[in-house]
């Protein structure tokens, strides 16, 4: 299962000692022990990734050994540019996960911010054919962490 992490879920994720740890462990077991494995690229993904420097060294941990993917930054960015012409106002701060989502064909996304639901879920900004991703909340979602959410990843780097 490969699946996109929101970065504000980083923490809740990566750090044992999260409030909201409880909620997000099967997802760190799920990349660390499992079949699983993040998905990230792009422009603003990365800038986020600098800004929560603490978690840059785990993805860097995580892409040597082969449970994170880099998509190409180059067609992230140029899908967050169509998705944001496909939306059309600023509601969203979200176009850039929609991009990697587009890019890459991952299924799943872990995030607390339920303000992009109606964006990352609607099928209009998706490629013909392609399914919108499912969204990981907390642990009554652990069911979501199963094979079937696994794809062939598109335009790694």
């Amino acid at each position: 299962m490969c699946l996109v992490i929101d970065a504000n879920v980083f923490g809740a994720v990566f750090k044992t000692d999260s409030c909201n740890h409880a909620d997000f462990v099967d997802v760190l077991n799920w990349i660390t022990a499992g079949p699983g494995f993040l998905v990230y690229g792009g422009s603003k993904y990365r800038q986020e990734l600098i800004n929560a420097r603490q978690y840059l060294a785990t993805f860097i941990e995580l892409k040597k050994k082969g449970k994170a993917k880099e998509i190409s930054q180059k067609l992230v960015d140029e899908n967050e540019e169509i998705v944001k012409k496909l939306i059309g106002h600023n509601k969203c701060d979200d176009f850039h996960i929609i991009a990697i989502f587009r890019v890459s064909g991952c299924l799943l996304f872990c995030s607390n911010d339920a303000r992009a639901d109606c964006y990352i879920k609607n099928r209009k900004l998706y490629e013909k054919g392609q399914r919108p991703p499912s969204i990981y909340r907390n642990s009554s979602h652990r069911r979501l962490l199963n094979r079937h959410k696994i794809v062939q990843v598109k335009n790694t780097v």
